[in-house]
């Protein structure tokens, strides 16, 4: 049996981000991106129509391949 104890803290802070809500105009072109697995693929994303002094979190999902990137404005 292991029993592990100790006294340290830690602060944690999860984030659910769901599709097709949230503010302003998230856009990434080429849409789709054409790409083949394995092969280094190259596209643009922007966020337009966001509050000034606002954090905000996206996510870019590549279809149903079970990936995506995070993305992050933090003002």
């Amino acid at each position: 049996m292991l029993v592990f104890s100790g006294t340290d803290r830690y602060d944690l802070t999860t984030f659910t981000v769901a599709p097709g809500t949230g503010a302003g105009a998230f856009t990434v072109a080429p849409n789709p991106l054409p790409g083949v697995q394995g092969v280094e693929a190259t596209y643009t994303a922007s966020w337009s129509g966001l509050a000034a002094a606002s954090d905000y979190l996206g996510l870019v999902r590549y279809g149903d391949s079970g990936f995506s990137t995070v993305v992050a404005v933090e003002n």
